[in-house]
């Protein structure tokens, strides 16, 4: 008897050695994504979770460049790998990434969230990011004060649903309908977002907000981004001249109808109110929004509206 517990101690302990061995060949094990807690800087709080069913909390790795270099077509590497090249992130050191594979249930994605709403996503959280951009006329760069994102990719396509800052300043833009949100887009020139692009950009989230960004951008406390198929209606290219104007057919005075890929970056700041001659107000101070559109394949800026 005693000598059949002493095997079985054997065994067991043969078993457990095992099992350390296993997990120092394997590296840190993974750990469930954290509550969002980013460095809080101005005015922002840390964002809630969207509105979805969280499947699995896939891990926190501890070393995302591997994920990188592993190239994986499928599973939350290659989710890891996709959110990377479209937002820019070349240099993942030092940067925490966890993953989870939810089920979005409240999308509101304008025009498109029934293509989201219901689909099995893997959601990639980017943190500890130290995103410059530029300040003023000069060469001077500023830090952003996001230092936070996360990236909706389908898990079924790899495509790129969207990007969102983990920090948050504008409750208002949680609860705006989907339809006030269409209405905003579809004033500019008949504007509608079509689908997701099949391919990647050429122009990354983070070039196109460096190149093109205002004042307002490089002060964001908020980061809304889309990666979408742009249609809008541009006035055809007619001679002036009245006689050629009256001459063109009903088909040449119809609207040209552009589609592209195009970055769509909702930027929010929220911005002391100075009256003349007054102190500065007290908080809350109002939040200011713009829209910036930027087309994904060229870089070039293609306007940017009002987006409360």
């Amino acid at each position: 008897m005693g000598r059949r517990n002493a095997r079985t101690l054997s065994v067991s302990a043969a078993v457990v050695l095992l099992g350390v061995l296993i997990v120092w060949q394997l590296g840190e094990p993974a750990r469930a994504c954290p509550d969002t807690k980013p460095e809080l800087k101005g005015h922002a709080r840390a964002r809630p979770d969207p509105m979805w069913q969280v499947v699995e909390e896939v891990a926190a790795h501890s070393d995302p460049s591997s994920a990188i270099a592993r190239d994986a077509r499928s599973g939350p590497d290659a989710a890891i790998r996709i959110a990377a090249e479209h937002i820019g992130l070349t240099d993942l050191d030092g940067i925490e990434i966890c993953v989870r594979r939810v089920i979005p249930e409240g999308d509101t994605t304008p025009f498109l969230s029934h293509l989201i709403n219901g689909r099995e996503c893997y959601a990639v959280r980017f943190s500890g990011l130290e995103i410059k951009l530029p300040l003023g006329e000069e060469d001077d760069e500023i830090i952003s004060a996001v230092h936070g994102l996360n990236a909706l990719i389908d898990a079924e396509s790899g495509k790129l649903f969207r990007v969102w800052s983990t920090e948050w300043l504008d409750p208002q833009s949680m609860k705006r309908s989907v339809s006030e949100s269409e209405a905003n887009i579809n004033r500019e020139n008949g504007a509608r977002w079509m689908g997701f692009p099949e391919a990647p950009p050429s122009v990354g989230l983070l070039e196109a907000l460096y190149d093109r960004s205002l004042r307002l951008s490089s002060l964001m406390e908020q980061l809304d981004a889309y990666y979408v198929v742009h249609e809008s209606r541009a006035a055809p290219q007619l001679e002036t001249d009245s006689q050629e104007l009256g001459e063109a057919s009903a088909e040449e005075r119809a609207p040209i109808v552009v589609t592209r890929a195009t970055w769509q970056m909702v930027v929010r700041q929220q911005i002391p109110f100075l009256p003349h001659g007054g102190p500065e107000q007290v908080e809350p101070y109002p939040v200011y929004g713009l829209r910036l559109t930027v087309d994904a394949e060229t870089g070039e800026f293609l306007g940017g509206v009002n987006f409360y």
